[in-house]
């Protein structure tokens, strides 16, 4: 679904694959500094961190 809405509106979709029933994805915004988190999902804000803390 989300392929679907966002396809060539995004550069970027990571799929994680088939999961339970959650709260959906976690949505971030990363044109802007800090990256800001749009919608809050399944994902803990402390591995979002671990992966742009990994980047630098």
């Amino acid at each position: 679904n989300i392929y679907r809405a966002f396809n060539g509106h995004v550069e970027l979709i990571i799929d994680s694959g088939n999961i339970p029933t959650s709260k959906g994805s976690t949505v971030v915004d990363v044109t802007t500094t800090p990256p800001e988190i749009l919608r809050q999902g399944d994902l803990a804000i402390s591995k979002l961190k671990e992966c742009f803390d990994a980047d630098r």
